[in-house]
């Protein structure tokens, strides 16, 4: 009867042990070392066509604000201005802190835009039903996921015109 109790109580520990050590797995994650600051001021680098006060805006912070870092206003701030499909690459280091009050630089490298494009060995109206089908515009940002569609669109408008071997 009493190795049935300590066999009984083993497994309720256990469960206990099974059900708690999630818990203090988030409450350590909770108190990770957060540093808060004042965000003192913001250096851009790279190549880009932006000002201080437009990145600042997209990413919606403002000198003066209290930021965490590590924490989620760098990050969402991160996530915003990748969401807007303008750069191919983004880094955002500290430069420097003095007391409570961080200073960032952030490296931007655009995306290239589309100046001009045409097609060869095509008649007008031919060359206009594809423009259409494209859907191009000139000054949009031109992103691999744009290539790679635009290909896929003009090899499938040659295929259906019967031209089976077509390639871009």
């Amino acid at each position: 009867m009493e190795k049935r109790q300590n066999k009984l109580l083993m497994k309720i520990i256990k469960i206990i042990l099974i059900i708690l050590f999630p818990c203090f797995c988030v409450i350590s994650q909770e108190t990770e070392n957060k540093n808060s600051y004042i965000l003192g001021g913001l250096e851009l680098a790279g190549e880009h066509n932006l000002n201080k006060k437009s990145v600042l805006t997209l990413m919606n912070l403002s000198i003066g604000q209290k930021i965490n870092v590590p924490g989620e206003e760098i990050s969402n701030s991160l996530k915003t201005l990748w969401n807007q499909n303008l750069f191919s690459d983004i880094q955002i280091f500290k430069t420097k802190t003095e007391g409570k009050v961080i200073f960032l630089k952030i490296y931007l490298e655009t995306l290239p835009s589309l100046s001009k494009f045409k097609f060869t060995g095509m008649k007008k109206a031919e060359e206009d039903n594809l423009r259409e089908e494209l859907d191009l515009t000139i000054g949009m940002t031109v992103s691999q996921n744009l290539v790679s569609n635009s290909k896929q669109k003009v090899e499938n408008y040659f295929i259906e015109k019967g031209f089976l071997q077509a390639q871009c």
